[in-house]
């Protein structure tokens, strides 16, 4: 994948998820790697370990809301 292009893949060792394929998300070994670019320069890759449920992505989201106010805004001076 490169740096234009988003996307998900599920992963059980080298194997990716094939389209119209069934996928058991109930086993522990189960891998979910969600790609997306998020800005101009910024690309999000979220890894689900195990298995993935409505509440936990709504987790997920209440976590991203309470950390967002401890990172810097599009106009703050980069430090770098």
């Amino acid at each position: 994948m490169n740096g234009t292009e988003t996307g998900h893949a599920l992963v059980r060792g080298a194997e990716e998820r094939r389209p119209g394929r069934q996928e058991d998300f109930s086993s522990a070994n189960t891998q979910e790697v969600h790609q997306q670019r998020i800005g101009r320069d910024c690309i999000v890759k979220i890894v689900f370990q195990g298995r993935l449920t409505q509440e936990a992505v709504g987790r997920l989201i209440k976590y991203l809301e309470l950390a967002k106010d401890t990172l810097p805004s599009e106009g703050d001076k980069d430090d770098r």
